[in-house]
């Protein structure tokens, strides 16, 4: 996702509604985007989607 679309109140507001109602987000992360610009948007590494997945089931390791 383009950094300009994370950025509007109105989806920011919306990011905050689900997290106050238990959503977990993993990401975004910032770099190059696909469209060629530099910023937030762009999707995690897969091997830390992945960590951060198996921490959320409770099968991986505990952040320190």
């Amino acid at each position: 996702m383009n950094g300009k679309m994370w950025s509007p109140p109105a989806t920011e507001a919306n990011v905050a509604t689900l997290a106050s109602r238990g959503a977990a987000f993993i990401g975004p992360d910032e770099g190059l985007l696909s469209c060629g610009f530099e910023g937030i948007g762009r999707l995690w590494p897969v091997d830390g989607i992945a960590a951060q997945a198996l921490q959320m089931l409770g099968i991986g390791p505990a952040d320190d």
